[in-house]
């Protein structure tokens, strides 16, 4: 007689379903169908309804080897909710628009200082100082606000393609 574990790869096998699919399409841990594989543990009794929905078979095709007497162990899970934002993420947002705020303060004074008027007392149009430390100074600030857009632009890419799944 067959063992619980060799019912579900057996089953899997004639789906063509890998373990990650079938543990998503149940919802539990990867690990955990490779466990009751190999009957390094047995699947709780929701664990076996959900995977009767799944394979479309009924509950007695895997508890016929099973004794009576012996009941499945409970595997140990957690069970986690996903959270929209994490607090690292929430963190992550909140530094990011602290950051491009004063990356563009910080390229508006550099743009003031990059060229000055001239400083011989008079205020004329015509001559200029070029501050190289200010154009240095601007560019980097540049640079520094586009790679914080490149990287919000990911995160929001990341993020409608896990809600998708």
């Amino acid at each position: 007689m067959k063992t619980i574990g060799e019912k579900i790869y057996d089953l899997r096998k004639q789906k063509g379903v890998s373990q990650e699919k079938l543990a998503d399409g149940i919802a539990v841990a990867r690990y955990s169908v490779s466990r009751w594989e190999t009957n390094a543990a047995q699947p709780t009794t929701e664990n076996i309804k959900a995977l009767c929905k799944f394979f479309g078979v009924a509950s007695a095709y895997f508890l016929d080897s099973c004794d009576e007497d012996v009941q499945p162990e409970p595997e140990a899970q957690t069970v986690t909710t996903p959270r929209r934002f994490g607090t690292l993420k929430t963190v992550s947002i909140v530094a990011g628009i602290v950051l491009l705020i004063l990356f563009v303060a910080a390229c508006g004074i550099a743009a003031y200082v990059a060229v000055s008027p001239g400083m011989g007392g008079e205020w004329s149009e015509d001559i200029h100082i070029v501050n190289y430390e200010g154009i240095i100074f601007l560019v980097l600030g540049t640079v520094a606000v586009a790679v914080l857009i490149t990287l919000t632009v990911l995160l929001i890419i990341k993020t409608l393609k896990s809600r998708k799944k």
